[in-house]
């Protein structure tokens, strides 16, 4: 799925799709979470070689996330 081009393949994999093919681990995702929580600052932040994630831009780019955020007035 990285790097792969096929029509089949999402463009930007979600991190359950690339925990589902073994790209990250429980380990490397909680990092990054713990990560965000101690530095909630937007970016992206590299979680395994050659795969970033910038939190806050998922927890935007996710309408029941940013319904939550709303509801919370974060």
């Amino acid at each position: 799925m990285p790097g792969c081009r096929c029509r089949a393949c999402p463009k930007t994999p979600t991190i359950g799709e690339l925990y589902k093919l073994k790209v990250v681990t429980d380990e490397q995702v909680n990092a990054a979470v713990a990560v965000c929580l101690d530095d909630p600052s937007p970016g992206p932040r590299l979680i395994a070689e050659g795969v970033t994630v910038d939190l806050a831009a998922v927890m935007l780019a996710n309408a029941y996330a940013r319904e939550v955020l709303t509801r919370a007035r974060v």
